[in-house]
């Protein structure tokens, strides 16, 4: 008999995902999925798919290495099983196992958590989903901000004024009740241009390690998804702990300094050719896999 079977999505792949929290390997079971539908749902990068694709099956070795013993455990790869979306392999995972509890971190997508919630109420099978800790502020805390009146009106619910909320209640860059410097932000000082020559010489990011697991996804990627835009041929996102830590070390090191001026700036070609390195930030976003 399973105990609680635990999801673990594409963007929740640390150890303290509180999902992990209270985790038995004698009587607990980890599910970890790759669905072809969370990468064609919406239109998106190969790049985008193979560092999420690359860091899932690089947390989910951390993740045996921490059990010699062995754990329930259960790794959907592209490729080596017939479900094209998570509900359907969740489905099957959940007939098969007949947890007592299906334990997750809050997924990121409505679209998600509404797929579980409603399987697992067609399956009478009780559902724990958890505040998800990577955020600063829970849903639970946004929507008493979100509630609250002033004056006998309606909060306006702008970003800026959540931000210095955020700012305040952690006391960031705060100087008693006033912002550093004087100002909530300095947007306006952020929106300059390379200009026609482009940026003068960018420090070079990170070289990262390809290593086997990595070039595996690169050539699934490359065959499961060959009419995605972009190319695989330059792959230089960090796909575990470690590699992603050394980035942001070198970022504070070299970049951080001149990154206000140019942080919404975008350049479309190196060398007269398409640049290896553009990718849309956007088309890094947050995927469930």
């Amino acid at each position: 008999m399973t105990r609680h079977l635990i999801l673990i999505l594409g963007d929740q792949l640390n150890f303290d995902n509180p999902a992990l929290d209270g985790f038995d390997a004698s009587q607990d079971a980890i599910l970890m999925v790759e669905a072809v539908h969370e990468a064609t749902h919406v239109w998106s990068h190969k790049a985008r798919v193979a560092l999420f694709l690359s860091a899932m099956r690089h947390f989910y070795a951390a993740l045996l290495a921490q059990y010699p013993r062995g754990i329930k455990g259960r790794y959907l790869k592209l490729g080596e099983h017939p479900f094209t979306t998570l509900k359907a392999a969740w489905t099957h995972e959940i007939a098969a196992l007949t947890p007592q509890k299906v334990i997750i971190c809050e997924p990121g997508e409505y679209r998600i958590e509404q797929d579980l919630i409603h399987l697992c109420e067609d399956m009478n099978t009780q559902l724990c989903i958890l505040d998800d800790t990577h955020f600063m502020c829970s849903k639970a805390d946004f929507s008493r901000w979100a509630g609250e009146s002033k004056g006998g009106q309606a909060r306006e619910l702008r970003m800026e004024f959540f931000y210095r909320k955020m700012r305040q209640k952690y006391e960031v860059l705060m100087q008693g009740t006033k912002p550093v410097g004087g100002a909530w932000n300095y947007d306006t000082e952020n929106r300059k241009s390379f200009g026609r020559a482009g940026p003068k010489n960018p420090p070079e990011p990170p070289k990262v390690n390809i290593d086997h697991l990595t070039q595996s996804v690169i050539d699934e990627v490359n065959k499961f998804f060959p009419h995605h835009p972009g190319s695989l041929e330059h792959f230089i996102w960090p796909v575990t702990r470690a590699e992603a830590l050394r980035f942001l070390v070198t970022f504070i090191e070299s970049k951080l300094s001149g990154f206000g001026e140019h942080q919404d700036a975008m350049w479309q070609s190196s060398g007269g050719g398409q640049s290896p390195y553009l990718v849309e930030p956007e088309q890094l976003s947050s995927s469930s896999f």
